[in-house]
């Protein structure tokens, strides 16, 4: 406690202090130093974050530039920057931009020169950026152009590679092709029947799938072919339209029986 005393002249007496009466005490001043020392964190942030109006994750990760280190002093720094609503957060807090007031803060205390520093760094960051896309944009519209070149050279030789026909196929005209494909089928497994009908995209026309199952049908009826059942879950079935109802089964597989291959290879 701090006793006052009162002397009006040096003439005059000592006067102490009425009794009971004394000054209150002077709270502590925060240091400068001690008050201020995130101050540089904040401002670094406020800059970062009024440069990148899209929104920037709150503290720095793992390949993720943020606005604040993920450290000691920069969970502090945040909180503060948030608490004095400088900083505000997208509904599942994954992004923040600055505010009216952290843009106000940010330029009442800091230098305009170094503001404008702050800003060209992040200029020169984006150009960079941009320019990274700009060459994989290249890079993808060659390999575009690429894929045109070899497209154009392969398209007319598979359409000379067609099989002239006049019309449509008739049921045992398609049942000698099937046969034919099903004598090319190297496979040890039998054939599944959406491979077997795309094997059939030579023909001009293409059959469609109720003439492609007519053929199977009457191959079947012949006894030129087996048709084979899908086993497992219907719901499991890969392209159920090309899959033929025999009989309570769904078939789903073919293979040429051997007198049939042995016919197929004396005709050809």
């Amino acid at each position: 406690m701090i006793n006052l005393g009162l002397c009006l002249s040096p003439d005059l007496p000592y006067t102490p202090n009425p009794p009971g009466w004394t000054l209150p005490d002077r709270p502590a001043r925060m240091p400068r130093a001690v008050a201020d020392k995130y101050t540089p964190l904040v401002l670094e942030a406020l800059a970062r974050a009024a440069a990148q109006p899209e929104g920037t994750p709150l503290f720095t990760r793992k390949g993720v530039l943020g606005l604040f280190p993920n450290s000691a002093m920069g969970k502090p720094a945040a909180q503060k920057a948030l608490a004095e609503h400088w900083l505000q957060g997208d509904v599942d807090g994954s992004s923040y931009v600055a505010t009216n007031a952290g843009l106000n803060h940010l330029i009442d205390t800091q230098s305009p020169k170094a503001v404008l520093n702050d800003f060209v760094r992040v200029l020169e960051d984006r150009e960079s950026q941009v320019q990274h896309l700009v060459n994989e944009a290249e890079r993808l519209a060659d390999g575009l152009q690429s894929i045109r070149d070899v497209l154009g050279k392969v398209l007319p030789r598979v359409q000379s590679a067609k099989l002239p026909t006049r019309g449509a196929l008739t049921t045992q005209e398609l049942a000698d092709c099937l046969l034919t494909r099903l004598r090319d089928w190297t496979s040890l497994q039998d054939c599944p029947l959406p491979e077997l009908y795309r094997s059939l995209s030579t023909l001009e026309p293409g059959p469609t799938i109720g003439q492609f199952h007519d053929a199977l049908r009457l191959m079947h009826s012949t006894g030129a072919m087996y048709l084979h059942p899908w086993t497992g879950p219907l719901y499991t079935l890969p392209e159920p339209a090309l899959a033929l109802l025999v009989g309570h089964e769904v078939a789903y597989y073919a293979s040429l029986k051997v007198a049939s291959r042995m016919t197929v290879e004396t005709r050809a």
